[in-house]
């Protein structure tokens, strides 16, 4: 039996100080959420430091401010570490009804999970005491913002929705399609992209199309003053003018997330950079370092 891994969803300041998701599952049949394995790890430096899973699909992590860490899962369970120390703290398991598709937060009081719940969309939000179901805009794949009142998610059918403090408001947009990511850098300056190729621009008061990329993108972030897109198999990319320009043509950057340095999360690595010129990274063969004394959960 040939085991396979990937990187999942990596968050944090930095590649140095991070919390990212590993997949592991036989190579015969791929990643299937009944027989896969889900992991999160966390890097200290160095060191990536094993911290939970086994048997079963988490679909999303966000890592607060704090260093605290919340993780969606498939099943409708919210797993939650508070102590930013990857050697202390218990997990504690929150449910809410529904198979859980993404997460993320602004802090340790204000975090969103959404997903379906039968054949209706559901979003949940954390108040710091409990979570609490509010009307959802829509199917969200992606969601950011930078205050309690001024968060955006996008999604299937060119989903463009706003969260102004107590409910969600859909914006018009000329998005094509499924929208993947989106990065609010103000009021007056936010990116979006997608599968459908499209690299969007928006403000309060409306959205319109900068370009149309290479190929699929799935991810966005405005960091050190540029626009930096995770173009998947083209690379990570930045926007120069009114093209986009590749960067690391080698990593197959996804999602991006920019707070101290860039984060960039591909399949095969977790990568970072403080100046945009040097890149370092954990690659999946650490990982599989990591995992290897772990005997798999499908194996009886």
């Amino acid at each position: 039996m040939k085991i396979g891994y990937l990187m999942g969803h990596a968050s944090g300041p930095s590649v140095e100080g991070c919390h990212f998701l590993a997949l592991r599952f036989d190579e015969r049949w791929g990643f299937k959420p009944d027989t896969g394995e889900t992991f999160v790890l966390q890097r200290v430096g160095t060191t990536a430091h094993l911290l939970y899973g086994g048997l079963g699909w988490y679909t999303g992590l966000w890592r607060s401010p704090r260093g605290s860490v919340y993780v969606a899962a498939s099943n409708g369970e919210v797993h939650v570490k508070l102590d930013p120390e990857p050697t202390a703290g218990e997990w504690r398991v929150d449910r809410v009804a529904g198979t859980l598709a993404g997460i993320w937060g602004l802090d340790d009081k204000s975090i969103f999970t959404w997903g379906l719940r039968g054949s209706s969309t559901v979003v949940y939000r954390f108040d710091g005491t409990s979570w609490k179901e509010v009307p959802s805009p829509g199917e969200i794949v992606g969601m950011h913002g930078i205050s309690p009142d001024l968060v955006y998610a996008v999604g299937r059918d060119g989903l463009v929705a706003r969260w102004g403090g107590k409910s969600w408001t859909k914006v018009a947009s000329p998005a094509r399609g499924v929208l993947s990511a989106v990065f609010v850098a103000a009021e007056d300056e936010m990116y979006a992209v997608g599968p459908n190729t499209q690299l969007l621009q928006g403000s309060l008061y409306g959205w319109s199309e900068v370009l149309e990329g290479p190929g699929p993108m799935f991810g966005v972030a405005k960091w050190r003053g540029e626009v930096w897109v995770g173009a998947a198999e083209h690379g990570l990319m930045k926007l120069a003018g009114a093209k986009l320009v590749p960067v690391k043509p080698n990593i197959k950057a996804e999602k991006l997330d920019a707070r101290e340095d860039l984060l960039v999360s591909s399949p095969q690595a977790i990568v970072g950079t403080s100046d945009a010129a040097s890149f370092r990274g954990i690659p999946v063969s650490g990982v599989a370092e990591v995992l290897e004394p772990v005997k798999p959960g499908w194996v009886r």
